[in-house]
């Protein structure tokens, strides 16, 4: 239930446990990666990153590609968290490697708005802004939508802090704000 995160803390670390006793690499290493996002959202980074360290570890031994490459953004994401941003970005790029050798596209998109994202936490807009169209187009060749007004508002964003003002104007008027 919402609210309740003590509980689903308890839980997922309950069937992390379980996992380890059956020593079931393939659940533990999903388990350890959703416990990572789990603690980022709720605002512990430093637990978040050693059950993603974990997690990246794990999915290297068993193979899984896939879950490399989410643990990769994942782990960018707490380094973004923590303003280590070129970490992220070095993890980042490794992910995308990985993401584009296995033709991910959902993750690539997602691993494209984050390197934006932390190219203009740098303070370098125009890197952020290639990095933000890159993901533009294939959130709409692939028809996956659920960053689309995120991407759109970052991009005027970095429009803005470029003072290109007409450009911002463009891509805010599509968010219609």
């Amino acid at each position: 239930r919402r609210g309740e995160t003590e509980s689903a803390r308890e839980y997922k670390i309950k069937a992390l446990n379980i996992y380890r006793e059956l020593n079931s690499k393939h659940e533990m290493t999903h388990t350890l990666a959703s416990l990572g996002v789990f603690e980022l959202k709720n605002g512990y980074p430093d637990r978040a990153r050693s059950y993603t360290e974990e997690s990246l570890t794990n999915s290297y031994q068993i193979g899984d590609k896939f879950l490399i490459s989410i643990n990769l953004v994942n782990l960018a994401c707490i380094y973004m968290k923590l303003k280590q941003f070129e970490k992220a970005v070095e993890l980042l790029e490794e992910s995308i490697v990985i993401i584009k050798e296995n033709g991910y596209n959902s993750s690539l998109l997602v691993a494209l708005m984050y390197l934006g994202e932390a190219n203009a936490e740098m303070g370098d807009d125009e890197t952020a802004i290639k990095f933000y169209r890159e993901s533009v187009k294939i959130s709409i060749k692939s028809g996956i939508s659920y960053f689309l007004g995120n991407i759109i508002y970052k991009l005027g964003i970095s429009y803005f802090n470029l003072k290109d003002y007409e450009n911002s104007l463009k891509y805010f008027s599509f968010l219609k704000i």
